[in-house]
């Protein structure tokens, strides 16, 4: 594996290295190259030539976001089968940017750069969830249709992204649970949440683990939320994009939907009425919707009290009332 960083070579090699890998036309050169700052895991770049805009990732070995945190190589090749595996379903292909190539020497993938939009984060600080649960969700859950309809007998193996799985079970069940962490969640929130310490909580945390390690029968993205989502807004175009599938693995489809619940609830959505919107889903009709709240409930609380929060600047207040919610999904 190369230890090429891409964003260090200059605006000249990286015309050469583009043009060699065919990514943009003979005779096209870079104008302009920045960091982006979508996505935890990777480096992105959006890079600007004469003739068109692209985004560069490149896996590395660490968390992009948090050096620190070792993180395993490979993921790219894995996200480039993903784009690979769904552009045969028009459906599919259409909501997600398009795929231009891979580097798997590198571990570097380039996709089309959708301009005029934005990522989903801002539903946080915006506190409407609810309404963009009520905007995008149809064609959200279009997309996990098509997604769960497409056969993955020929590549279960392709997809086991064990390294990457084990790595978001840690910190979507372990981490954030430990003693330490509670207490001090504790002392900053001025909130008893002595009751994740219990055995019962620690069953149900294993169990989910378990069932989120195990293989699956359906391809899933694996970070469904509003961060792996851009929303473009134009004079002539209204659309939702999803992209970032770097988690994506075989796995059960309730991960999905309970990752998306949990943070249309961190975008403040009330909690009863968004419970039964998402039961009025065609699509939640074939899922076990227990294993989606609970899900949700793990998610929510990881976001609040891990390593990757999203409520950033949000009040002690904000957060204990979404901790108790959390709460409320997991009885």
């Amino acid at each position: 594996m190369s230890t090429v960083q891409i964003e260090k070579i200059s605006i000249p090699e990286l015309t050469q290295y583009l043009s060699n890998k065919k990514w943009i036309l003979d005779g096209d050169e870079v104008q302009h190259s920045e960091p982006l700052t979508q996505g935890n895991m990777n480096l992105c770049l959006r890079v600007t030539t004469q003739q068109q805009k692209l985004v560069i990732k490149q896996g590395r070995a660490w968390v992009e976001k948090y050096p620190h945190i070792p993180a395993p190589l490979g993921r790219t090749t894995t996200e480039a089968l993903f784009y690979k595996t769904i552009s045969v379903t028009p459906g599919l292909a259409a909501a997600m940017p398009r795929f231009i190539g891979v580097d798997h020497r590198l571990q570097v993938m380039a996709t089309e750069f959708i301009g005029d939009s934005v990522d989903g984060n801002f539903i946080y600080a915006e506190e409407n969830g609810s309404d963009f649960f009520k905007e995008w969700s149809t064609d959200l859950f279009h997309f996990l249709q098509n997604l769960s309809a497409i056969s993955t007998v020929d590549f279960k193996s392709e997809f086991d992204n064990n390294e990457l799985k084990k790595l978001n079970s840690f910190h979507m069940y372990d981490y954030p649970f430990q003693k330490e962490q509670i207490y001090k969640a504790t002392q900053d929130l001025n909130l008893n949440l002595t009751w994740l310490l219990t055995d019962e909580n620690l069953q149900l945390r294993k169990q989910l683990s378990k069932d989120y390690l195990a293989p699956g029968s359906y391809l899933i993205h694996g970070d469904f939320y509003p961060g792996s989502f851009l929303v473009q807004k134009t004079e002539k175009n209204k659309k939702i994009y999803v992209f970032d599938p770097e988690f994506c693995t075989l796995g059960r489809r309730e991960f999905d939907v309970g990752v998306f619940l949990a943070h249309v609830l961190l975008g403040s959505a009330p909690l009863i009425e968004t419970l039964n919107e998402f039961k009025e889903k065609d699509y939640l009709a074939q899922l076990d919707f227990e294993s989606v709240k609970n899900i949700a409930a793990y998610e929510m609380l990881r976001r609040i009290l891990g390593v990757a929060q999203v409520l950033h600047g949000a009040s002690n207040e904000k957060k204990k009332s979404l901790i108790l919610m959390a709460k409320e999904l997991l009885c």
